[in-house]
C-alpha cells in the first residue's frame, strides 16, 4: 500500500514494506531497470581493507581523521565525496563521509561536501541520495582558476560502507571539466536515486531515477561548456 505527501518541494513516497522514499517533486522520473546503460550484476575489482588503510596511513589529516574514531551509522545523513588528496599522492580511490545537516539543503542543491569528515571508506551505499554540485567552484575549475577541490557529494541516508556491496543499476559519474551536473553515460543529468552506492569516480543508481529537466537543473554560473543534458533542454 503506498501513499504520497508533497511539502517543501519534496514528494515522500511511503510504502510499507520498504519504508519512506524521498524524492524531489519535479524532473523526469523514471525507474532503473528501464534506463539505458541498466545491469544487473557488476563484479567491479576492490582492493584489500590493508591497501585502502595503508593509503590513508600517509594522508596527515586521514590519520587525524582515523583517529577520532566518529564512524557514522546506518541512517544517518550524510556526504559522500571521492577524496582527491589521497587518490593524487596514492592513487588510491577512497571516500570521504562527511556530516550531513538538518533541514533538507541537499534536496535543494545544497550538497555536505564541507561538512565534518567522520570516516573513509572504498565503497558507501545511499538510500535517498541526491546528486549536487556547487555551481562557482565547478566553473572555477571548468575555466581553469582553480585547480579540483570539494565542491560536489552525493548526499543522502548511510546505508552501509561494506566492501559485499550492490553494484547494480546505472552508472553516473561528475567531471567538473566537461559537465556542470551528475551524469549517466548517455549524459543525461541525474538529480536523485532511490539507492546508490559509490565506488572510485563512478556511482551505480538504482530504484527510482530521477534526471533534471529544465525547470530543475541548475544553472551554470559561467560560460564554462557543459556536455550535461537535461530533459526538455
Amino acid at each position: 500500500m503506498r501513499a504520497e505527501h508533497q511539502a517543501g518541494g519534496v514528494r515522500r513516497m511511503v510504502t510499507h514494506d520498504e519504508g519512506a522514499v524521498v524524492r524531489p517533486s519535479g524532473g523526469h522520473e523514471m525507474q532503473a531497470p528501464h534506463v539505458r546503460g541498466y545491469r544487473r550484476q557488476r563484479a567491479p575489482a576492490l582492493l584489500a581493507a590493508d591497501a585502502i588503510r595503508a593509503a590513508l596511513e600517509q594522508d596527515a589529516t586521514a590519520r587525524r581523521i582515523m583517529a577520532k574514531r566518529l564512524g557514522p551509522e546506518a541512517g544517518d545523513l550524510v556526504g559522500v565525496r571521492l577524496n582527491l588528496n589521497v587518490r593524487r599522492s596514492t592513487g588510491v580511490c577512497v571516500h570521504s563521509i562527511h556530516a550531513g545537516r538538518p533541514g533538507g539543503g541537499h534536496m535543494r542543491g545544497r550538497g555536505f561536501w564541507n561538512g565534518e569528515v567522520l570516516a573513509y571508506a572504498q565503497t558507501v551505499a545511499l538510500r535517498n541520495a541526491f546528486f549536487n554540485v556547487h555551481q562557482g567552484g565547478r566553473e572555477a575549475i571548468a575555466a581553469g582558476v582553480r585547480g579540483k577541490f570539494p565542491m560536489a557529494s552525493v548526499d543522502g541516508e548511510l546505508m552501509s560502507t561494506a566492501d559485499a556491496a550492490d553494484f547494480s543499476g546505472i552508472e553516473v559519474s561528475f567531471n567538473p571539466k566537461t559537465v556542470h551536473l551528475f551524469v549517466d553515460t548517455s549524459g543525461r543529468a541525474v538529480w536523485f536515486a532511490e539507492a546508490v552506492t559509490l565506488l572510485g569516480s563512478r556511482a551505480f543508481a538504482r530504484g527510482t531515477i530521477v534526471y533534471h529537466d529544465r525547470a530543475s537543473a541548475p544553472r551554470r554560473a559561467g560560460e564554462a561548456p557543459s556536455d550535461a543534458a537535461v530533459y526538455g533542454g
